[in-house]
């Protein structure tokens, strides 16, 4: 469960985590102006485990305790956003393939040009592609310099 569906909107960052054996589960997050670390498990070696015997993760566990004590923690002080160091830009990738969007949205446009004949259904018609309407996007940040996916796609 992501910290939004828990109802904490701000800027945020964070990572879940849990051993192996369900012993021990966490999750740390943080905001521009405060981080936090949530500890879930016993002192003894006992497993978290739900009633159906499933583990429990940092996630299930301790992202929950963050962000309550977080919405508390911050709710006098307006929201921040994370500041940007000087020389980083972003590009937005698709999330699944790792590559710049407008890059592959060529490639993915050159195939269809090349192809367009094979796309025809029986009665002639072109049949629609939502692959590029569709697809989930995020932005990356990236040094001065770097880009996503520099290799050209097969011509």
């Amino acid at each position: 469960r992501s910290i939004r569906t828990l109802g904490f909107t701000r800027p945020a960052a964070g990572k879940t985590g849990t051993t192996n054996s369900y012993n021990d589960a966490w999750f740390t997050g943080f905001t521009p102006s405060l981080c936090t670390s949530i500890w879930t498990g016993f002192d003894r070696d006992k497993k978290l485990k739900r009633p159906n015997h499933a583990g429990i993760t940092g996630g299930r566990s301790a992202a929950p305790i963050w962000a309550h004590f977080m919405k508390k923690a911050l709710k006098n002080q307006p929201p921040r956003e994370f500041t940007i160091p000087d020389g980083i830009h972003f590009e937005k990738a698709d999330i699944i393939t790792g590559c710049r969007v407008d890059l592959q949205n060529s490639y993915e446009n050159r195939l269809e040009s090349n192809t367009e004949s094979s796309t025809k259904n029986n009665m002639g018609n072109s049949m629609e592609n939502s692959t590029a309407s569709s697809r989930k996007t995020m932005l990356i940040p990236l040094k001065q310099n770097q880009h996503l996916c520099t290799t050209e796609y097969p011509q």
